[in-house]
């Protein structure tokens, strides 16, 4: 496949499938919130339709792991590919709501990102941010022959990457174990920023090694 024959690939891929996404939350809302785009306080659906929710974000993501099996070969650049699709799909797909639904009004709206193993709550931004700079080291990566990481590359990316989720799940984390029931009428008091900031920092100097300074 000529790199022209994949972008366009990626990109129609990408555009089509978060518009899908969108459309997906968009009869959400009209289903069980009565078409409002408000998210919070946090309304609970029934269990039945949960658990299809997070099945179907979980296949979500098998989609997008096979999309990246068939455009790369190889772990590493199949992994960089795969969160290329990540993030646009991710990125676009708040375009999309914003057309459909007029949500997020502004970057700094909060959002409920994922479901899996708790839900991921953050200010839009966030995610965003994030999905612009794993499309970035990630199209990095796959311009250079070795696409591998380190060891302690790894190790650097797998904290980082741990500490930015927890910045999305602390609160909800919280609620849990402190022994409530559900989440329901939950408003987030505030944004985690200095884990996420500190999770970001780290994977951006792993990855800024690997992918301009290591040969």
């Amino acid at each position: 496949m000529t790199n022209r024959r994949k972008i366009t690939a990626i990109i129609l891929f990408v555009a089509s499938f978060s518009f899908i996404e969108a459309s997906v939350v968009a009869y959400l809302q009209k289903a069980f919130f009565a078409g409002g785009s408000a998210i919070f306080p946090l309304r609970v659906i029934e269990q039945k339709y949960l658990v299809i929710e997070i099945i179907r974000e979980a296949v979500t993501l098998i989609l997008l792991f096979a999309a990246s099996l068939m455009l790369e070969n190889g772990r590493w650049r199949t992994l960089w590919m795969f969160s290329i699709l990540f993030a646009g799909w991710d990125i676009l797909y708040y375009v999309w709501l914003r057309v459909l639904v007029g949500f997020p009004s502004s970057l700094l709206d909060w959002d409920v990102l994922f479901l899996i193993p708790a839900p991921w709550l953050a200010p839009v931004i966030a995610p965003v941010t994030t999905a612009v700079l794993m499309i970035v080291f990630s199209c990095l990566m796959l311009r250079k022959d070795d696409s591998s990481l380190s060891g302690i590359e790894m190790t650097g990316c797998a904290l980082s990457t741990l500490l930015v989720i927890w910045s999305f799940v602390y609160d909800s984390f919280g609620s849990v174990i402190s022994g409530a029931n559900s989440l329901t009428g939950f408003v987030p008091a505030g944004y985690h920023w200095g884990i996420f900031i500190a999770g970001l920092a780290i994977w951006i100097v792993s990855m800024g090694h690997a992918a301009l300074i290591r040969k």
